[in-house]
């Protein structure tokens, strides 16, 4: 776990812990019996700090994966790479050549990675 992390929940069990001894004060000393504040209050410091923690920058970096669909014919030398199109899968026909009238269909199916910076 971070250090960051360990603080944020540490700083969260205090002051849980001291809005119930409050609580627990104000019950003992004046008879206070309305605990539904004690949950309303608990209610709003989680939602407090739920709010306050905030994804991280490179959580929110998606990597953009590129996929590519390789088309080559049956009869030629003729190959094509295209973007990847749901429903492609290898060895689908998907048309004809445009150089011998051959089939082509979908020979190899691959992804390339993100640059690194």
């Amino acid at each position: 776990m971070e250090r960051n992390t360990i603080l944020t929940g540490l700083i969260l069990i205090v002051m849980i812990s001291g809005v119930l001894l409050a609580f627990y004060l104000l019950y003992v000393r004046y008879g206070f019996k309305n605990f539904w504040l004690i949950y309303l209050l608990l209610i709003i410091l989680m939602i407090s700090f739920a709010l306050r923690t905030q994804p991280k920058k490179e959580m929110l970096d998606v990597e953009k994966y590129r996929t590519v669909t390789v088309i080559k014919c049956e009869k030629c030398d003729y190959r094509e790479e295209r973007k990847f199109q749901r429903g492609d899968y290898i060895f689908k026909r998907v048309g004809t050549c445009k150089r011998c009238l051959g089939h082509l269909y979908i020979d190899d199916i691959y992804v390339i990675p993100p640059r690194k910076k």
